[in-house]
């Protein structure tokens, strides 16, 4: 079985679980805060595999609570990343200020950052890359 086979069975396992089925599957505002509380994510599916096992563990009454959020899976980007992401949008965007790009980040993140400083390292790891397939995109038809 693969990773990917093996996510999809423990996803399902969660939404048959006992908790879930009781509770949860009517409550679905009270499930994403339990997600975002322990986990940092608003879905089952963003979650890795350890979490995953953590949580069906919860759900079906083996495990008495849940980790605390590791904080370390939230962190802001840094400077760095910060920069680079201005400096790429700044070579080719039409509107190369901080407000297009933080339009753009939250077009891509589907999350709603209000300040530029505040997207997670994870987020601007994925951000980075499109713009710079972008920058490439642009110099082409040029």
């Amino acid at each position: 079985m693969t990773q990917a086979e093996f996510k999809k069975t423990l996803i399902k396992r969660i939404h048959i679980s006992k908790k879930y089925q009781e509770y949860f599957k009517h409550n679905k505002d009270e499930y994403k805060e339990l997600l975002q509380e322990h986990f940092g994510v608003d879905s089952s599916k963003e979650l890795k595999i350890d979490n995953l096992k953590v949580l069906v563990d919860y759900l079906n009454f083996k495990r008495d609570n849940l980790p605390i959020k590791d904080e370390r899976d939230t962190r802001l980007c840094t400077p760095e990343q910060l920069n680079v992401m201005k400096t790429i949008w700044n070579s080719f965007a039409s509107t190369p200020t901080d407000e297009a790009l933080l339009k753009f980040v939250n077009r891509q993140t589907k999350k709603r950052y209000l300040h530029l400083y505040m997207v997670s390292k994870d987020e601007a790891q994925k951000i980075i890359p499109t713009l710079k397939v972008m920058q490439g995109n642009i110099k082409i038809i040029k």
